[in-house]
C-alpha cells in the first residue's frame, strides 16, 4: 500500500501552488497493521483500598502543631506499614546523648480515596518527654497531607 505525503494542493513559502509528484509516495516498511496492545492486569486502585501503587507512599514531614512542640515525619510504606518519628528533642550531631531525643512508633495505614487511616500497633515508648499522639486520618489534597488535627504535613523524601 503506498501512502502520499501530500492529500491535497499544497501552498511553499513562495506563493506558488504545488502538486505533489511521484517523489512524494512512500512505501511503508513492514507490516502496517498495528501491533495489538499488551493486556494489562489491573493493579492495585489509587482510589480505595490496601495501600499499593498509591500518592502516599514515602517520607512526609511536619512542623511543630497543635499540642504536637515538635517536627514530626511520617514515613508510608507501599505494603501498608507506617513509622512516624517525633523529633522531640534530637541529639546534636557527634554529640553523647543519654536519650536520642527522638520517639519512634509503628502501625499500618489504610486509604479511601484521598484519605489515609492510621492505625498504631503497639504502645508508645516512653520517653523523658511525652509524644503527643498521632493522628488518626489523613487527607491529600494539593500535595499537603492534612491531619484530622488540622496539621500539615509536606513531603520530605
Amino acid at each position: 500500500m503506498k501512502l502520499a505525503l501530500a492529500t491535497a494542493l499544497v501552498i511553499g513559502c513562495s506563493g506558488h501552488v504545488n502538486t505533489p509528484v511521484s517523489s512524494d509516495i512512500v512505501e511503508p516498511h513492514g507490516d502496517a497493521t498495528p501491533e495489538p496492545a499488551e493486556a494489562q492486569t489491573p493493579g492495585p486502585s489509587k482510589e480505595d483500598g490496601p495501600p499499593g501503587a498509591t500518592p502516599f507512599a514515602g517520607d512526609w514531614s511536619g512542623e511543630a502543631c497543635g499540642e504536637r512542640s515538635y517536627p514530626q515525619v511520617l514515613s508510608f510504606s507501599d505494603s501498608g506499614d507506617f513509622t512516624a518519628q517525633d523529633l522531640i528533642s534530637p541529639c546534636p550531631k557527634d554529640a553523647t546523648c543519654v536519650w536520642s531525643g527522638i520517639v519512634t512508633r509503628k502501625g499500618t495505614w489504610s486509604h479511601q480515596a484521598m484519605t489515609l487511616t492510621l492505625s498504631q500497633t503497639g504502645e508508645t515508648p516512653e520517653s523523658p518527654k511525652p509524644a503527643a499522639a498521632l493522628p488518626t486520618t489523613l487527607t491529600l489534597a494539593h500535595d499537603i497531607l492534612k491531619s484530622n488535627n488540622d496539621c500539615a504535613y509536606r513531603r520530605s523524601g
